[in-house]
Order: structure tokens, then sequence, then C-alpha cells
């Protein structure tokens, strides 16, 4: 059975979650603190616990509205979770060899829990094709079709004709006459399937809860205790089902094969190289994931501890000691002063073995990775697609960008107030700006990362130049000249100033030239980066050596002629070259002088949505583009 959607109504702060559609491998609850994501997580847990987890109305039911709505309504009988499930060809032929052919031809059943943890199953089944069934070959079939629609009528009809009053034609029926023997083959049928049972759909709801999945929910308050009182594995109490560090230690000695209630103390020290065998196991899969330091491996310890009581008889305490041995540096420590993140996964490791070879099990996680860096979290999202999903689907709740992979995935929770209380989405479109912003986040950093996957990498410092250069090289290899090798990905860095930035995070690994103005602001954060050797001399390209000037920007490349041609079309100018203001060197500057700032983008677009300007740029324009196309070009040979 697949979990294809859910629904969460009057629990805790949901009121209607309205229906989450779950996708069949990973799906990702994503929405603010305190939106309701947990609170859905949770009631989707208590549907089918691994532990024995209950609904508790006090606790559960929406706090303000309890009292109230309890005074006109038997708030026990209500629903808090509900889920469909869809039934695959194991399901269906099990339901097929209880009820016979075509009985249970829909795919989808519907499952629910009560506040008083009752359990309702809604599954379709067709009677009347039972009794087809069953009438097969019966002489009287379809009248017997007609005057009964329930096995408890058609039973009880196939009993009487059965009886030796029953007469026929003025004579008594014997147990040879054909209609008997079709009756008695009819009932030998409904007894050899269902037995004694007359509600079919009982029979079939004992089936769909029999393979229904069970669901295993991890958060953090279930990470391993670095120091655990072996005796206080034993007792139960003051323990919530599915929400104790106990239960992980308790899973973790049975992946031992280690029964805490049968084992005696003084065998108990005897299983240390089970536990060590496990947890050198937990410990070599962890290294595949945790990228941060794969160095790591968990030693378990059994440390005996002589106790005196007031009485003076003495005892022995014996504790699970998790110590961790750091290869990389040389050191052991305890479990519990490793950094929060490794604890977490390493406690979700050792909780969740115990069910990985169950066929049955949805995942649920409650914030996952949260305390990890950002490149240890994409690390466990890699986990969950590679470890986890092929075992059971994975649904999971989280604030962060890093978490987020797939659009699709994601279903965002709001809490829009008590009038409403959460609800769910999966449309983007439909929820506020900051309850979408992780997505957003992903967005961009999922784009900053794309973008930087060329071979070639021509970091600019904005889309001017980018569109400079994209449209003059095509026309300069269009007449056989050099241009700008068409293989160089241009990317803008919003400014000179940004320039360092981009090239340390993003460029360390990759192929990556600059080209930067000179004398402009954020050249003294270019020179820094320079002499820091976070950028090579080499891989930078000055507009002004092409010039041969010391102070320059890329539309000096232009003659004054053909820029002002761009940009007295592009602001409606009617400037010549003879009023511009004196200045050395820059062009840009000459402008600001006689009209102020102004974007450097309009007089670029101007020639990006006319690509036939460049054919009436001249020679010398010509000459300077292709000579900063070569010294480009030059820095990847």
């Amino acid at each position: 059975m697949k979990l294809t959607s859910f629904r969460v109504q009057r629990y805790k702060n949901v009121l209607d979650s309205t229906i989450v559609a779950v996708e069949p491998d990973v799906t990702a609850l994503v929405g603010m603190n305190e939106s309701g994501k947990s609170a859905m997580l949770d009631a989707l847990y208590r549907l089918s616990p691994v532990y024995d987890d209950v609904f508790v109305e006090r606790d559960d039911y929406p706090r303000w509205l309890w009292k109230r709505e309890a005074r006109k309504d038997d708030l026990s009988a209500i629903t808090p979770i509900e889920a469909t499930f869809e039934l695959d060809d194991s399901d269906l032929r099990a339901l097929r060899d209880a009820l016979g052919e075509g009985v249970t031809t829909k795919k989808a059943v519907t499952i629910g829990r009560r506040y008083n943890g009752s359990l309702w199953i809604r599954v379709t089944v067709d009677e009347h094709r039972f009794l087809e069934n069953i009438l097969d070959d019966h002489p009287e079939a379809e009248a017997l079709l007609e005057a009964h629609d329930s096995v408890a009528s058609l039973k009880a009809a196939l009993v009487a004709d059965r009886e030796p009053t029953a007469a026929v034609a003025g004579s008594e029926r014997s147990e040879e006459d054909p209609d008997i023997v079709a009756d008695t083959e009819a009932l030998t049928r409904i007894t050899s399937l269902i037995g004694d049972e007359e509600d079919l759909g009982t029979i079939a709801r004992a089936i769909v809860r029999k393979r229904m999945p069970r669901f295993f929910r991890f958060a953090s308050y279930q990470n391993l205790e670095g120091r655990v009182d072996v005796a206080s594995l034993r007792t139960k109490e003051d323990e919530q089902p599915g929400a104790s560090s106990k239960q992980t230690a308790r899973a973790l000695l049975r992946l031992a094969d280690t029964d805490i209630d049968a084992v005696t103390d003084a065998e108990f020290e005897s299983r240390t190289a089970e536990l060590e065998a496990v947890s050198s196991d937990l410990s070599r899969e962890m290294s595949e994931y945790w990228s941060t330091n794969p160095e790591l491996r968990i030693k378990v310890e059994v440390e005996p501890e002589t106790v005196k009581a007031q009485n003076g008889h003495s005892s022995v305490v014996r504790y699970l000691n998790f110590r961790v041995e750091d290869r990389k540096h040389d050191f052991t420590n305890n479990l519990s002063l490793r950094s929060s993140g490794y604890q977490w996964f390493f406690s979700f490791l050792a909780a969740f073995s115990e069910f990985e070879e169950r066929d049955d099990v949805v995942i649920l996680l409650d914030e996952p990775a949260l305390s990890l860096h950002a490149k240890a979290q994409q690390d466990f999202l890699r986990f969950i697609n590679q470890r986890l999903a092929p075992v059971g689907q994975v649904i999971y709740t989280t604030h962060s960008p890093f978490m987020i992979e797939q659009v699709e995935r994601v279903r965002v929770v709001e809490d829009q107030g008590d009038d409403l209380g959460s609800v769910t989405s999966s449309d983007v479109l439909d929820v506020g700006v900051d309850s979408a912003f992780p997505l957003q986040a992903a967005l961009g950093y999922d784009l900053s990362q794309n973008l930087f996957i060329g071979k070639r990498n021509l970091l600019v410092e904005g889309p001017s130049d980018l569109a400079y250069l994209d449209v003059i090289s095509r026309h300069l290899r269009d007449q056989g000249r050099e241009g700008l090798d068409e293989r160089w990905r241009i990317l803008p860095a919003g400014g000179a100033s940004n320039v360092p930035t981009f090239v340390s995070l993003l460029g360390r690994k990759l192929s990556v030239t600059v080209l930067l103005d000179s004398g402009t602001e954020g050249g003294g954060k270019v020179e820094a980066a320079l002499k820091a050797n976070k950028i090579a001399h080499k891989r930078v390209v000055l507009v002004g050596s092409v010039l041969e000037q010391k102070h320059s920007d890329i539309e000096d490349l232009f003659t004054v002629g053909d820029y002002l041609g761009l940009y007295n079309e592009a602001f409606n100018k009617k400037h010549k070259a003879g009023e511009l203001p004196k200045h050395p060197k820059r062009l840009v500057l000459r402008l600001e002088k006689l009209d102020g700032k102004f974007d450097h983008w309009r007089p670029a677009e101007v020639l990006l949505r006319n690509p036939s300007k460049v054919e009436k740029l001249s020679p010398t324009t010509l000459t300077n583009f292709e000579r900063l196309a070569k010294a480009i070009n030059a820095t990847h040979d």
C-alpha cells in the first residue's frame, strides 16, 4: 500500500489541513516556525504508529475550542487524521483470494483514526459481484440474484431450499436433486471463502488493516544519550511512546540481538562485542553520508559502577557508554560532547535500522538535520534519496532552504489564524511571502550553483557588459574575425566590489576569468583580492589594457559617435559629440556631467533589441572589441 494523501482536522493548531497530497517517494512540509508542520506529522504518525502512541483529547484537541465544542459534541468520536492509500497488486491479490474475482477492484482505500483510538476503514466491495461468483453455473442464478442483494439473504434462501420439507411439484426433493446439489455447491463456496462471516466489508477491512503501513517517526528528543543506565531501559515509566531517547537505545540493543529484559547483568558485559559490531556497521554507513568528518567511529563500552546504599549494602550499576573515536584528530570523547548534528544523525540510524528490513514503513522526520551545516544538510538529502526512499515513503518537515531539492515535492504549511488554523498548499502562488521564503532561497541557491557549470566562465561587472560582448562577438565571428569564444559562459556579478566574493565562494574549483573596468568603484577590493591570491593575475582582464589607458569602462571601447547613437535612442536625446563636457578618458563620466547618473543597461538594451545596429558600428569600435575578445580568450589557452 502506498500513502497518496492525508488530512488532519481538529488537532492542536490544525482545524483542517485540507487534503495533503503525498509523493510516492519523498514529500517535504515547508513552513515557518509554529506553522503546524510538526502537528500534522504527529497526527499522521498516530494513524498507525510503530510504538503504542495514542491521541489524548485533553492535550491534542484545539485548546481554544475544546470546552465549547465538548458541550455539544462527543469529541472522542471525531477523526483527527484520515489518509488515503493506493493498493498495490499484492494487496488486490490478497483481497481477491479472500473474496473472489472482481469483488474489490478499486485501488483507493481511506483509513482514519478517532480520538477514542478506534480505527475506521473505507474500502469498496462489490457484493453483487460476489453473489454472481457464488452462483456461477447455478440453474436459478438469475432469479436468486434478482431476489437477494446480500450474502446473509442468499445464504438463508439456499439453506431453506435444502430443507427436507421443501416441496417441488407435490413431492419431496432428494439430495441428488440438481437444484439441491447446486444450492449445496453455492453454500460450500461461500463457506470456503468467508466462513461464517456474512459482512464482506468486515473481511475486506480486516485484510486492509493487516496490510496497512506502519509509521516510524523520529525527532530530536529521541537522540541517543552518551551514557545510559542499563536498568532504566527495563522500565517505561514516565516515558511517552515514540518520543524517548530510551527507545533509540533499546533499538540499538535489539540490533545486537540483545533482549534487555532477558539478559542478566552478569551476561550483559559479554554482549559488548555484539554492540560494538552493530555500532561499527552504523559508523561505516554514516561515514558515507557524513562528509564533514568521515573519520569518526562509535565505540560502545559497558561500565560497571559499584554504588553503596544508605543501609550499607553495595550494588553494581551498569552503564552503556557511547564514545566517539576521531581518527582524524586522534582522540575519543563521549557522544554527548559531539556536535548536535552528529548526535542526531547517528541516533536516527540506530533507531531506524530495526525497521529497515520492513517493506511496510512510512518514515516521518520532524525537522531532520536542523542542526547540520548547509553542506551536511545536502548530504542528508542524499541519504534520504539513496537510503530511505527505497525502503519506504519519506515525509519530512523543514524551514531550511538547503533541505529543499525538488519544488514538486513541497507542500507549504501556513497558520492562518484561529478561524482557519494551519492549512497546506502545493501551489506556491497561493502562499504568503514569509512562508514561501525557504523556496525562494532554495531557488536562488540552486540557480547560483547551476550557473557556474561551464568549462569557461567569464565574470563581468554588470548585464550591459554581457550584452555588448555577446552581440558584437557574434557579428565579429560572422565577419570571420575573432570574437569571444562561444564556450564562454558570461555571468554578471552586480558590480566590481562583488567580484572577489563571487570568485571566493564559487570560483575556487572552476575556471573563472574576470573582466573589470579600471579605476571604478570596488577596484580596491579587487586589488586586495589579487594580492591575497584569491584571483590569479593572469585571469583578470582590464578594459583599460586594451585601450592602453589607466581608467576606462567597457563603454569606452565604442567611439563617441557610436555610443551616443545608442545613448540618444535609449533616453530620447539628441546629443552630439561636440556638446559633451571635456574629460580626459571616460565617456560615461562625460555623459553624467551633462545629464546626471544614468542606467548603463538602457543603451545596451537598444543594441540587444536591434542587433542590426551592430552593422553600423565603426571599424574602430569593432577593432577594440576584437582586441578585448582576444585578450579574454587567451586566458583559457
